[in-house]
């Protein structure tokens, strides 16, 4: 069997703390959380949040991604990394006109959210929104942060009965022992990983 992804491989994960950016403790992001915060966000905050809580992918990547990258139904994650960092992801169904949207009009080197790279400094322009939607909906004392979405996703996906070294792959999580994951997932199962995880229904 295929060792758990680190993200599941020690312990019940919602027992133990957890350490953002900052440093400070992190409370894990619920349902509830995400729910609310769908509800008060904006457009460009709501496509953020959209794909990050449905490929799995860390903010600093979503950030690099450029419309060149996000095409047949495939976001090219890292693929400005000329390493083993680069992946595919498969475009959940829900984000197909979304992802459309972001990229109609623009250059193949423009970055498909406009909080891109060029925002170096921690909290980016959205995470200073995803936190002003947290403290709007009386959450932002149990600080969970915007980089709660990938271990979101980790635990719907898991949660769904999808593979842990499937799960894994799609995340971008490290194997333990430097290698790859085995058995590499195919590209369907690829699919079914990110299909498996669906949004909560947004609250206003």
């Amino acid at each position: 069997m295929a060792p758990a992804p680190p993200e599941r491989a020690s312990g019940n994960r919602s027992q133990r703390p957890s350490y953002g950016p900052s440093g400070m403790e992190e409370h894990p992001l619920t349902d509830g959380h995400l729910s609310a915060v769908l509800g008060a966000a904006d457009a460009d905050l709501l496509a953020f949040i959209s794909i990050l809580a449905l490929s799995g992918m860390r903010p600093d990547e979503l950030r690099r991604l450029r419309v060149a990258h996000c095409g047949h139904g495939v976001f090219q994650v890292g693929a400005h990394v000329e390493n083993h960092g680069h992946r595919e992801v498969p475009i959940h169904s829900a984000l197909a006109r979304t992802t459309i949207r972001l990229a109609r009009g623009r250059a193949s080197d423009a970055f498909l959210i406009r909080d891109g790279a060029e925002f170096e400094p921690a909290p980016s322009p959205m995470q200073r929104q995803f936190d002003a939607c947290l403290e709007a909906v009386g959450a932002v004392r149990l600080r969970p942060t915007i980089h709660g979405l990938r271990r979101w996703f980790i635990e719907k996906s898991l949660g769904a009965g999808q593979p842990p070294h499937t799960v894994a792959t799609v995340v971008g999580a490290v194997h333990p022992h430097g290698a790859r994951w085995r058995p590499e997932p195919t590209w369907g199962q690829r699919c079914a990983c990110v299909e498996a995880v669906h949004l909560p229904r947004a609250t206003l």
